[in-house]
């Protein structure tokens, strides 16, 4: 049997030894929890932790209206390029949207008249998104700015590539892409959504861990009220959407005002309230006052455009422009729709007798639907 002292050294011995082993374990836990905070940290930093962003209103009945906008840098001066407000409606997956043009034009408590490209930067953000919640009557809930810049080299880091049917075949691409010449504004929009649900895709796909991870590398593309979490849950509700079939978009409507300093766009007032309403609506197609027309003469008959136009304004149509057609040779009376939605211009081929329906979307076309008179109409009378 061993002498007194050793068995006391050997049970020192253990007793050091389980100490050690306490305190490495709390050495890990403890540098677990560093490296944790400074991961979420990064999370953290897409999202405006203002003051002010905690007074946005609560969503109410699952409808989330989000205001969606790009920021990109020109002349080193970051502008607003690209402007939405979104009504969600994930139940129904449905999304209703209003287009609000880059130059419309906002005014300051000074009186002071900028245009909402400019007003990020002149008068921060939550003058963007109080300002477009006064225009539109309607509150908001969340916004998301994207900061064009960091498309490149937030593709690299996640690895991007690209279908092959878009033609970007690195990251140097994407905003060349993007803005290539002679593309419409909406043209360009439809580009910079089509980049950014690639990326969507890119972080979404993979368990929660390897979402997490990508969207961490994606930080510097994003900021928003919403947390790291609410936005994971939102463009996971917007990838189970099919874009071209949910949603329905149209542009603020208003007119051109030519200023000594440029061409703005000064919102139509009256037209506001309805366009409003239709955002938080269930209803596919906008009030018929939100429907804009234009009625060409394609038959020669003096005044049947007139005619035409005043029986549709009857019908509650905002018929903008009255005019003859390219030519008299028109067989047939067309109702083309200028937009991705065909339902404005459904509703009133019914109401022209064997009118033709047509889808012609012409993105920079000052009217949603165009109406030309045929020579079979006079004969349907």
């Amino acid at each position: 049997m061993p002498p007194y002292y050793y068995r006391t050294r050997k049970k020192r011995y253990r007793l050091k030894k389980g100490r050690l082993l306490h305190l490495l374990a709390i050495c890990l836990f403890l540098l677990l929890l560093f490296f944790t905070a400074r991961f979420l940290g990064t999370l953290h930093e897409l999202q405006d932790r203002s003051a002010w962003t905690k007074d946005l209103p609560r969503v109410k009945e699952g409808r989330q209206h989000l205001l969606l906008y790009s920021v990109a840098n020109r002349d080193s001066e970051p502008l607003i390029s690209n402007i939405y407000v979104l009504s969600l409606q994930p139940n129904k997956q449905k999304i209703h949207a209003i287009e609000i043009p880059a130059n419309t034009i906002l005014e300051t408590k000074k009186q002071e008249i900028i245009p909402l490209a400019a007003s990020l930067t002149t008068q921060g953000r939550k003058f963007v998104i109080e300002s477009v919640s006064d225009l539109l009557g309607v509150d908001l809930h969340a916004f998301v700015e994207i900061k064009e810049n960091q498309l490149a080299e937030v593709a690299g880091e996640l690895d991007i590539v690209f279908p092959d049917n878009m033609g970007i075949k690195n990251r140097d691409d994407i905003i060349p892409y993007i803005y290539a010449q002679d593309l419409s504004s909406t043209q360009r929009a439809e580009r910079l959504r089509q980049v950014l649900a690639v990326l969507a895709g890119n972080i979404l796909d993979g368990n929660i861990i390897q979402q997490v991870m990508k969207l961490r590398k994606a930080v510097p593309l994003i900021t928003t009220n919403l947390s790291w979490r609410q936005l994971l849950k939102t463009s996971k509700e917007f990838a189970a959407y099919d874009f071209a079939e949910t949603a329905q978009i149209y542009s603020l409507p208003g007119s051109i005002e030519k200023r000594t300093d440029g061409n703005y766009w000064r919102p139509d007032a009256d037209s506001l309230p309805a366009l409003a309403a239709w955002l938080e609506s269930e209803e596919s197609s906008p009030p018929r006052e939100q429907i804009t027309v234009e009625v060409l003469n394609g038959c020669g008959i003096t005044g049947l455009a007139n005619q035409v136009a005043q029986f549709l304004r009857e019908e509650g149509f905002s018929v903008t422009r009255v005019t003859n057609a390219e030519n008299f040779n028109y067989e047939f009376t067309q109702v083309i729709s200028r937009t991705n939605d065909p339902g404005p211009a459904k509703d009133i081929a019914l109401l022209l007798p064997n009118a033709q329906l047509l889808m012609e979307e012409k993105p920079d076309a000052a009217v949603m639907v165009t109406v030309i008179i045929g020579k079979n109409y006079n004969n349907s009378e």
